[in-house]
């Protein structure tokens, strides 16, 4: 909706299907005023078993209002992806969003938080400064001083845009960014990323499964990666390399976290599972990758395309391999259908392979 020029209001909401949904798990319960309970226990929280039912199945994706001063300065507030990073297959400058990047759907919307977004256009320049101001969430337990705050200044530079900025949170390790685009021969499509921060916010974890941190060192994040496309052929390429100075070197101990997974009765021991949830939170668990695509968008006719992913997690001696066949049925109707394959690069690897199929169908849908 645009009530006025300067004004913007949006949203976008995804619905699941069942529309409706149970939720069951640990709660809360409050001792209510009683004739046999005494005063002084009034209003304490015990644990408790809570399920409901008839839920929503329902999600805000984004929620937003635009609106500007001067044509100058450009504010949005609410919650709203946002697009810092260079990267295709991996962004290790995106510090703000709350998903990453599905190296295999790498164009899918991402989810944004909640902030207060200031964009400053420096006059008579191609110069971008971007201010953020992002409120403290529920596992903050709405503190204030939890808020974060993050700064990026674009600026460009002949044909390349070359980008600085920083992200800051309390008690968190800040973290300082660098991103570059540009082309060469104004053919093959070039990008960049570098981050560096002080301290990691991840628990890590020894092969005799021992928790430990590290807050007082330095780690590097960098990626770099190229796109091509030829409109004659209807042919495109994109590979990246991803340098990720968070992950293990050596990723043994975390795969057997992931095997003990496997496991039912360990899902439900607190201690596991906290171990579990510290691993799944680092998204790379390794800090080397290599992601390839190449697509034929057109197979003799538009309607057919095929695609074909190559993924290499190096730490984790880990390759997958996905082929696609998309078929444009109609103009609201698609079909996608291919095999996928993961296996070990080295007989030293953990991993045993995995084969896959997938089929799916696509029904409405629109861009807006």
């Amino acid at each position: 909706a645009r009530p006025n020029e300067n004004l913007k209001l949006y949203g976008k909401f995804l619905f699941g299907f069942p529309f409706e949904k149970s939720l069951s798990g640990q709660g809360a319960a409050i001792i209510p005023p009683a004739p046999s309970i005494p005063p002084a226990f009034y209003g304490f929280k015990l644990p408790a078993f809570v399920e409901v039912s008839g839920v929503p199945n329902i999600k805000i994706q984004e929620l937003y209002t635009d609106f500007s001063a001067k044509n100058i300065a450009f504010f949005r507030f609410g919650k709203h992806a946002v697009k810092w990073g260079t990267g295709y297959f991996y962004s290790p400058a995106d510090v703000i969003n709350i998903s990453r990047i599905d190296p295999q759907d790498p164009t899918a919307d991402r989810e944004g938080g909640i902030s207060l977004r200031t964009h400053i256009i420096i006059p008579k320049t191609q110069h971008n400064i971007w201010l953020y101001l992002l409120p403290p969430g529920q596992g903050d337990g709405y503190d204030p001083k939890y808020t974060a705050g993050a700064a990026k200044g674009e600026f460009v530079v002949g044909n390349w845009e070359l980008g600085f900025g920083g992200w800051y949170k309390y008690e968190k390790a800040p973290r300082l960014i660098t991103t570059v685009s540009g082309s060469i021969a104004g053919k093959v499509a070039v990008f960049g990323e570098g981050v560096f921060a002080w301290g990691s916010d991840y628990t890590y974890y020894k092969a005799d499964m021992s928790s430990y941190t590290e807050k007082s060192k330095p780690f590097f994040q960098a990626t770099l990666g190229g796109s091509y496309s030829n409109a004659d052929t209807n042919t495109s390429i994109a590979l990246q390399y991803f340098y990720n100075g968070f992950g293990y070197s050596n990723t043994d101990a975390v795969v057997s976290i992931f095997e003990q997974a496997k496991n039912p009765a360990l899902l439900f021991d607190a201690s596991f599972k906290k171990k579990l949830q510290n691993v799944l939170a680092m998204g790379n668990i390794g800090q080397h990758y290599i992601a390839l695509n190449i697509s034929q968008n057109k197979l003799g006719t538009d309607k057919l395309s095929l695609n074909l992913f190559q993924q290499f997690a190096i730490s984790e001696l880990e390759g997958f391999s996905k082929l696609t066949l998309n078929w444009k049925i109609y103009k609201f109707a698609s079909m996608s259908t291919g095999p996928s394959f993961s296996y070990p690069l080295s007989p030293s690897s953990k991993t045993k392979g995995q084969i896959g199929y997938s089929l799916s169908f696509r029904l409405g849908g629109g861009t807006f």
